[in-house]
């Protein structure tokens, strides 16, 4: 017996796409209105919430800012070396414990430690820091002092001795 070959069956005709959906009467939104009180209540709020973030950051940039300007004219008094205070000197950071120096004169790694300490001495004195203890004055203090061979980098040394042997020092290509 023969097989028989099967007729292919008719297709079922796919459904048509449903309907987009089409209000059938406009629908009124809901009136949602904030109280006068409770606007005033959110405006409170935000001055409330943006005045305090003033009064706490405006006294930490102005007392930056006065210790700045300080440490900025002190530091060609302690140098030995001529420094144009607007031109040659960088102080980042809230703290002023990031300097950057640079310098026409080319100076040894004696002469660079020498001034970094009076450097920081100077910077303890200004922000009246207890001077006895070496991380507080120091050890916070990044200096990079750039000269015309390179310069010097002075990474907040953890001691006297890793600034005395050179291990808190990075010489500058």
């Amino acid at each position: 017996a023969r097989a028989r070959k099967q007729q292919p069956q008719p297709s079922k005709p796919k459904p048509p796409p449903p309907p987009v959906y089409e209000m059938k009467e406009p629908q009124q939104m809901p009136d949602i209105r904030i109280p006068g009180k409770t606007k005033i209540k959110m405006l409170i709020g935000f001055l409330v919430v943006v005045l305090l973030a003033v009064g706490i950051t405006v006294p930490i940039l102005m007392n930056r800012d006065s210790v700045r300007a300080e440490l900025t004219t002190a530091i060609p008094g302690i140098a030995e070396f001529p420094l144009t205070p607007d031109r040659d000197i960088s102080i980042w950071h809230v703290k002023n414990d990031y300097i950057m120096i640079a310098t026409e004169e080319t100076l040894t790694e004696e002469e660079v430690i020498d001034f970094f300490k009076r450097l920081c001495e100077k910077r303890a004195s200004i922000l009246s820091m207890d001077t006895d203890d070496f991380q507080t004055v120091y050890g916070s203090v990044k200096l990079k002092l750039v000269t015309p061979d390179g310069g010097f980098l002075i990474n907040q040394p953890k001691s006297e001795t890793d600034l005395a042997v050179g291990k808190a020092i990075t010489l500058l290509p």
